[in-house]
């Protein structure tokens, strides 16, 4: 049985979530160029489960697996924090799958606004 992660749990450094939640948002959609010349699309949308919410960040095709009103799970996910904010994304690995699940969301516990320094990288 799949391990699921509660958003309030999730810390900077945590890899390889898996949590339920509902799609409360959707933010507005941008380009980044990367420095070696690729275009890519990105998108936040407002996510929760029953103990906070949080922005959860996809990336070109990813952007077109949630939509707002819906519950999904995401396995393999990860943590990241960009400009002092933590958010939810994915990996190479990661699966997002609707899920039939009643998720009353959490709108008081904003995990996005708790400020995070960036995870320290750590080399063997």
């Amino acid at each position: 049985m799949v391990k699921i992660t509660p958003i309030e749990k999730f810390d900077p450094r945590v890899w390889g979530i898996t949590v339920n939640f509902i799609v409360l948002d959707e933010l507005e959609e941008k380009n980044v160029n990367f420095k070696d010349g690729s275009s890519h699309k990105t998108k936040d949308f407002l996510i929760a489960d029953n103990t906070a919410n949080i922005l959860f960040n996809l990336w070109d095709d990813n952007i077109n697996l949630v939509k707002k009103g819906k519950t999904y799970q995401a396995n393999n996910a990860r943590m990241t924090v960009f400009n002092g904010v933590m958010k939810l994304t994915t990996s190479k690995t990661s699966e997002i799958k609707e899920i039939n699940e009643k998720i009353i969301p959490n709108l008081d516990n904003k995990m996005g606004e708790k400020k995070f320094k960036p995870a320290k990288k750590i080399f063997f």
